[in-house]
Parts: structure tokens; C-alpha cells; sequence
């Protein structure tokens, strides 16, 4: 019965219809859209954001997202104080710039985070930023951007949030 089970299990998590299952989550919804001001090499660039400010949005942020969903559109994590953690994007289906940022917006890491549809494994993949951060940045990866390239540093002008 076990054994079964456990099979049913291994082909749910494995058929083309759950790989093929991106689509809007109500935490997605959840997170409020406002705009943030970034600051690269001396330019001012003002963004559309997605704010995930408490633990559901957080945890939902671009997981079951479908391709087109992303576009033109960025996740800002809020965290109520600086804290050391890590990403994943287990669920998620394009890749990603992440850039972390402290409590007065100066950039701590960035990294590009590969996708890990679902059925891409059992253990995903972490991200471990340099140290303690107050925000996350996720941002789609261009296509014309390979994946082996850093993201650009930046700054986050706290006061535009």
C-alpha cells in the first residue's frame, strides 16, 4: 500500500500537467503594486514593483508564475529588519536577477537564480546572499542576458517606498 502510494505520489509530482502549471496564486494578487526608484551607474531608473511585506507573500513571490505574467514586472521582499536568509526558486519558471539591499539601500549581493519548474528534482537549489539584508530585488532575466552573467550592482533609494 506503501509502495503505491508513494508511487501515485512520484507521477503526480512528475506528469507534464503539474510541470505545465503556472498560473496566478493569490499571493501574487496579494502583493500590493507600487513603483521604486534604483540607482545605476549615476542614472535613476523608476520600476514597477510587486511588494511582498509580510511571511505569505514572501513565501509565495514568483512560484507558479507563468512566463508572461513576469514581464515588466519586479518583486521587492520587505523585511521588517535586516536578517541573514537564503532564496530558492523551487516552482518557478523563468530566471531571476536577485539583488539584496540593506536597511539604507546599499546592495549587499546579486546573483542570477536559475528556474526549477516543477518535477526539476527533490532539493532545490539556495541562494545565499553575502550577509544580512532588509530587501530582496527579483527581477525577470532578460532573454538577452545569458545566464552566467552577474547582474549589474545598484542601489535602492529607500525613501521612493
Amino acid at each position: 500500500m506503501i509502495f503505491r502510494l508513494s508511487l501515485l505520489i512520484l507521477v503526480l509530482f512528475s506528469s507534464p500537467v503539474v510541470a505545465k502549471g503556472c498560473h496566478i496564486t493569490p499571493g501574487w494578487e496579494a502583493m500590493a503594486g507600487s513603483t521604486i526608484v534604483l540607482k545605476h551607474a549615476g542614472e535613476k531608473t523608476t520600476i514597477p514593483v510587486r511588494i511582498a511585506d509580510n511571511a505569505s507573500k514572501r513565501a509565495a513571490g514568483y512560484q507558479w508564475i507563468c512566463e508572461k505574467d513576469t514581464d515588466n514586472t519586479a518583486v521587492l521582499f520587505v523585511f521588517p529588519r535586516m536578517i541573514p536568509s537564503t532564496f530558492h526558486m523551487r516552482n518557478v519558471y523563468v530566471p531571476l536577477d536577485i539583488h539584496f539591499f540593506d536597511d539604507a539601500g546599499n546592495q549587499v549581493d546579486a546573483m542570477v537564480m536559475r528556474p526549477e519548474p516543477p518535477g526539476q528534482g527533490i532539493e532545490p537549489h539556495y541562494y545565499n546572499p553575502a550577509g544580512p539584508f532588509r530587501y530582496a530585488l527579483e527581477i525577470a532575466r532578460p532573454q538577452t542576458h545569458d545566464l552566467d552573467s552577474t547582474p549589474a550592482p545598484m542601489r535602492l533609494l529607500v525613501d521612493s517606498l
